[in-house]
């Protein structure tokens, strides 16, 4: 995969990563030590694993975008 490519698949799984967060579900997000909203990768891994059947790491980029537009819904 080129260099390009790779960079828009990282920036779309960071995407996903904060929609999950920033949904109206708390279990997906939170505070850090500073007051900032941070992901909880656990809880979306285990998510993604049970309801999706993969990993976020493993999504096409067609995957990731339909993904990340039904995780925005959720606000």
């Amino acid at each position: 995969m080129n260099r390009l490519k790779e960079e828009a698949l990282r920036r779309m799984r960071w995407r996903l990563w904060f929609a999950f967060a920033e949904s109206k579900y708390d279990n997906f997000g939170r505070v850090d030590r500073l007051g900032r909203l941070q992901p909880d990768f656990a809880k979306i891994t285990k998510y993604t694993m049970k309801y999706w059947g993969k990993h976020i790491k493993d999504m096409s980029e067609d995957e990731l975008a339909s993904r990340i537009a039904i995780v925005q819904k959720w606000k």
